[in-house]
């Protein structure tokens, strides 16, 4: 399977089947993004994606690929806003790791793992398991990879990494 078409559709819709967030027409904010699979799954999705902030005030999602900090985002968020960032790897770089969730400003904050990267969740209001849309991900037909599955597998972490991550973030 091709890591960009598992990367582009994780990252899409761990953003967008969260709740009764209705991926169409929502303001998505994509930043230092390589992947062209992420941007034309996206645009299946009839979502609005946007490569900078000048155009748009405020955006549903953001997804960063190279950014490990949300101090840039704060303006730009919502109440109801949801950013995956990249994060430092957490079995070799934990405490750059640790650092990026702990200077987050979102009260969830949620590591997961595709492929061999690793993302952060934030959110205000939305955590990913709790609040995820199962429904809406089988009605999403064109999906090669992804699965409900699949998505609460990302977040599950190893007991040493659960250590590791009590009381910084919400797992």
């Amino acid at each position: 399977m091709d890591k960009d078409i598992i990367e582009a559709e994780f990252l899409a819709c761990v953003g967008l089947c969260i709740n009764d967030f209705n991926y169409e027409k929502k303001d998505v904010l994509v930043l230092h993004c390589e992947n062209k699979k992420l941007l034309e799954f996206l645009d299946t999705l009839h979502c609005n994606v946007y490569d900078t902030s000048d155009k748009k005030e405020k955006f549903d999602l953001i997804i960063d690929m190279k950014n490990d900090t949300t101090k840039d985002f704060l303006g730009i968020t919502t109440k109801d806003s949801i950013v995956i960032i990249n994060l430092p790897n957490l079995e070799s770089s934990q405490e750059n790791a640790l650092d990026s969730i702990k200077n987050a400003s979102f009260s969830i904050k949620m590591p997961f793992k595709v492929a061999q990267n690793y993302y952060l969740f934030l959110s205000n209001k939305f955590h990913p398991l709790a609040d995820i849309c199962l429904q809406k991900i089988d009605m999403i037909e064109s999906l090669k990879y992804y699965n409900a599955k699949i998505h609460e597998a990302a977040f599950a972490m190893p007991n040493y990494l659960k250590d590791i991550l009590k009381g910084v973030a919400k797992n």
